[in-house]
């Protein structure tokens, strides 16, 4: 039997409902000889195959569902993605300079004798309501608000109120809503740079002349940050979304996440 290693992305979230577990591109799937049902139409819901297990590094979870993207292809060969979301169970560490990821085991939570088992979720989340718990020593970790695969930081441009950025691993560039940008700075085109539309018209990039971005710790100035409208996202999500937090806004940093108490700490790397 062939041994498949598929590349995966770690895409901490994205803007399609349903993405946040383990995703294959069909082409990947069908080199793996998997089956799966036929999509759903109108579904925003990918069918899912079922794989005996899978390896992550020196851990090998059993028995685990992946979404298969029909008729869709992922930059630099990629075959899939992996969703945080797979790893709540446990603390996860990404240091994106050395390219790593590490998991460390979650404090049980009060009444619990121990955490949940180390397994792989890659079933939806079930609805689970319980006070947030502020494990020892994570005192001083960054509270964040989760919905469906979304994690949105609290976040102040300048010296106005706090906003929420979506925070995304996978992005090396940050954003900020091109309305909210307009309140606080000069809104420019970028010479030279252009996008497509929904509507596949080309547009100039418009970028936010200068703000400072607080969150988390974090104190960062920046300047011709990227400037796009996010009011369908905000639509999707039922939120104001204000913005985007990509790799650019957390240079040489190691992002810890627990995804079940929905906290986040940024630690310089050393």
């Amino acid at each position: 039997e062939a041994k498949v290693e598929p590349m995966f992305h770690p895409d901490s979230y994205g803007y399609r409902p349903g993405h946040s577990g383990l995703v294959l591109t069909q082409v990947a799937a069908e080199r793996m000889k998997l089956t799966w049902p036929q999509a759903v139409p109108g579904s925003v819901y990918a069918p899912k195959a079922q794989l005996d297990s899978v390896r992550i590094g020196d851990l090998e979870f059993q028995n685990c569902g992946a979404e298969v993207l029909g008729n869709i292809s992922l930059p630099n060969d990629v075959d899939g993605t992996i969703g945080m979301s797979v790893f709540r169970n446990y603390i996860v560490s990404m240091d994106a300079p050395a390219r790593k990821l590490s998991l460390a085991p979650l404090t049980p939570l009060p009444g619990q004798s121990e955490a949940n088992s180390f397994t792989l979720q890659t079933a939806a989340a079930e609805d689970e309501f319980y006070d947030r718990y502020i494990p020892p020593g994570m005192e001083n970790w960054t509270r964040v608000y989760r919905t469906a695969q979304l994690w949105l930081l609290p976040t102040r441009i300048d010296t106005g109120q706090e906003r929420l950025f979506a925070l995304d691993t996978s992005s090396t560039y940050s954003f900020i809503d091109l309305e909210v940008a307009r309140t606080v700075t000069k809104v420019k085109p970028l010479p030279g740079i252009f996008f497509h539309d929904d509507k596949g018209k080309l547009q100039p990039q418009m970028a936010a002349d200068q703000v400072t971005l607080v969150f988390a710790g974090i104190k960062q100035s920046a300047q011709n940050i990227f400037a796009k409208d996010f009011s369908s996202e905000s639509d999707l999500f039922k939120l104001n979304i204000a913005g985007q937090l990509g790799l650019q806004s957390f240079p040489n940093m190691i992002i810890n996440l627990d995804y079940r108490d929905g906290l986040i700490q940024f630690v310089p790397e050393k």
